[in-house]
């Protein structure tokens, strides 16, 4: 469902007036705080704004309280709103993907529908300096700074001083070098119409993560973010999927994860001859680092808390969009979705499991234990002349059975090593 009002693109032909730019919000389960996010837009000094909103599939949006609000508060610099209504979810990438085609900018930014414009001059600010650097100015950003859920408290910089330093002068191959293993610039930038024939279409490898990859495909392309120093463009809320802190969010946690995971083989790894031996061993580590921490943290944790929840006669609050399946040739560790065959059900149930169990705290514990078997039965033995009579017998078999499930964590740990080596050497 589609609702469109405040005007059309009659006034964008009028000569004198600072070019259309377009704010994309972002709503999914959220809209309790978009008012507050309006709020930002609507006090901008910027002259002509266009607001597109995407719901995406929300449980509880209520698109006419959302209009009559907006059409109360409305400030004149907004000059169009559109407001749309997916049907199904799909996901943040195909939402702003779906946003960025219906709009009419020259300029675009997006803002998630819980997060806030940090002041009233944001977008005139970066549209000045996009201005000053002139038509190569593709990417402006700015700090980003970190509050907390009811916006009251600040709780630090996304960006640190050290890499805000460095992109005053970095060109975008050394940008690229640094995102290759972690993400130093924020969600939240003003962007020119240009880019996104540039970037491509994301929403056909992710679901969730639309920030990350598009800085990577950006200054891998030449383009460079220029950095506003001084200005701060967001102030975002913690709670969010990214933050993983929410139970209910612990499914699509697990989503977001994966998205994060495919970060490293689609848009690295085939372009590691731009970086140099240390920066390619620095971000195949990171990646192996991620890969060992979903399936050794993230998905115990997520199926502790499917137990937890249905112990108490309750389910996760939290539906999960289906996932994209990971491109197995690259990808080669990632889960085949929840309605797949029984064959592919027991393949990811004994891989899980082999994550879970081959841990190196468990296959400590269980040595540990097996040590202090082994002492009981020596010192059992000891004292009573025989060591297979009795409770030394009973001793005996219990430390075989440790023995053989220690034996069976350390095998199904070098198997993991081997099996995840032999799949990224290959692909």
């Amino acid at each position: 469902m589609i609702h469109v009002f405040l005007g059309g693109k009659d006034y964008l032909s009028q000569k004198g007036i600072e070019p259309l730019i377009s704010i994309l919000v972002v709503c999914y389960n959220n809209q309790q705080y978009i008012f507050e996010t309006l709020r930002s837009i609507f006090d901008q000094t910027y002259p002509n704004i266009e607001i597109l909103i995407g719901d995406d599939a929300s449980e509880k949006f209520n698109a006419e309280s959302l209009i009559n609000w907006i059409n109360q508060y409305r400030t004149g610099n907004i000059k169009k709103v559109a407001i749309f209504e997916n049907r199904k979810n799909v996901g943040t990438v195909a939402n702003i993907e779906n946003l960025q085609q219906k709009s009419s900018g020259e300029f675009l930014l997006q803002i998630a529908a819980d997060d806030a414009l940090y002041d009233a001059t944001v977008i005139e600010a970066a549209y000045r300096k996009a201005v000053e650097i002139g038509d190569h100015a593709e990417m402006i950003v700015g700090q980003t700074e970190l509050w907390d859920v009811g916006l009251k408290t600040k709780l630090g910089d996304f960006i640190p001083p050290e890499v805000a330093a460095f992109l005053k002068d970095a060109s975008p191959e050394e940008v690229f070098a640094e995102c290759s293993y972690h993400v130093i610039l924020p969600a939240c930038y003003l962007y020119r119409r240009t880019i996104l024939d540039k970037i491509g279409k994301l929403s056909d490898q992710y679901r969730l993560v639309e920030d990350w990859p598009m800085h990577l495909r950006a200054t891998r392309q030449g383009i460079k973010p220029y950095y506003l120093d001084g200005v701060t463009f967001l102030k975002h809320r913690d709670g969010g999927i990214s933050h993983g802190n929410l139970v209910q969010s612990k499914k699509m946690f697990l989503t977001y994860y994966e998205d994060i995971l495919k970060l490293y083989p689609y848009e690295v790894q085939p372009y590691e001859s731009a970086l140099s031996k240390e920066e390619r061993e620095r971000a195949e580590k990171y990646y192996r680092d991620r890969i060992r921490a979903y399936y050794a943290i993230h998905i115990p944790n997520y199926q502790n808390a499917v137990l937890a929840a249905e112990n108490q006669g309750n389910v996760l609050d939290q539906p999960a969009p289906k996932k994209d399946k990971p491109a197995s040739a690259q990808m080669g560790m990632a889960h085949e979705g929840s309605n797949g065959t029984r064959k592919q059900k027991i393949k990811r149930l004994i891989k899980d499991t082999m994550y879970r169990y081959s841990r190196k705290k468990v296959v400590l514990f269980t040595f540990c234990c097996l040590i202090l078997l082994l002492c009981m039965a020596i010192v059992t033995g000891a004292l009573t002349g025989e060591i297979w009579h009795g409770f030394g017998r009973a001793l005996v078999v219990i430390c075989a059975i440790v023995g053989l499930a220690l034996a069976a964590e350390i095998a199904a740990n070098v198997l993991l090593r081997i099996w995840r080596k032999v799949r990224e050497r290959h692909g």
